[in-house]
């Protein structure tokens, strides 16, 4: 919003005023009021597109609601949430793949960034989901310019429920699984902000803690 970028959302999950006040409560770091989120919809609700479905969508309704944004609003981002949202695709593999590969097309002919998200497979909720162990068919991640995987931190939950110190522990993490470019690889770890509902940068506290340090840490 802030760079101007048009953007375009389906969140099969969620309705598009219920993504705007979560918009609101990132944007003022707490629950915002009414006055607060028409705020919001008048300096950037130009730049906001949301397919006003909740359930589930065919892929031709959605290929056309994202042309259409594309065209008209020059729209240059397009989060889908989620891939087993969109009707005869989840235990359909070929037609995953057919998916995986319009997404890909699109994403080239327009120069845009398609953000597409998708569960992990059955695995060890304390383990990491890498690339492979995306749901679905193998085509997914290996069509896959980028993965990003998220984590919630169950130790830490684990260790509150049984009283525990959490003050050093993280929230989440987020690992980049997969980078075409240049095949870098890493792990950043996470805290989470109750009254905005959103991620940040979680650094713990050496005892010898000094706040310039670590701000030259940050910009490095």
């Amino acid at each position: 919003c802030v760079a101007g970028i048009p953007f375009f959302v389906s969140s099969l999950e969620h309705k598009a005023e219920d993504l705007c006040q979560g918009l609101a409560r990132a944007a003022h770091r707490r629950e915002p009021t009414l006055p607060e989120v028409e705020s919001l919809l008048f300096d950037f609700g130009k730049l906001m597109h949301f397919l006003d479905i909740v359930g589930e969508v065919s892929s031709p309704e959605l290929f056309e609601a994202m042309e259409n944004c594309h065209k008209r609003f020059g729209c240059q981002h397009y989060f889908i949430d989620s891939l087993m949202r969109i009707s005869g695709l989840e235990e359909n593999y070929p037609a995953q793949t057919e998916f995986m590969n319009s997404l890909q097309s699109f994403c080239k002919r327009t120069k845009s960034h398609i953000h597409l998200v998708t569960h992990p497979r059955k695995i060890d909720e304390t383990q990491r989901a890498r690339k492979m162990d995306v749901k679905g068919s193998g085509n997914i991640p290996n069509n896959a310019d980028n993965i990003l995987s998220i984590r919630r931190n169950i130790q830490k939950q684990d260790a509150y429920d049984n009283g525990k110190p959490v003050s050093g522990m993280h929230d989440a993490d987020i690992s980049i699984e997969k980078q075409r470019a240049t095949g870098w690889q890493g792990v950043f770890k996470l805290k989470f902000d109750k009254a905005s509902r959103t991620f940040s940068r979680f650094y713990s506290e050496p005892d010898n803690y000094n706040p310039k340090v670590k701000e030259r840490k940050r910009y490095d």
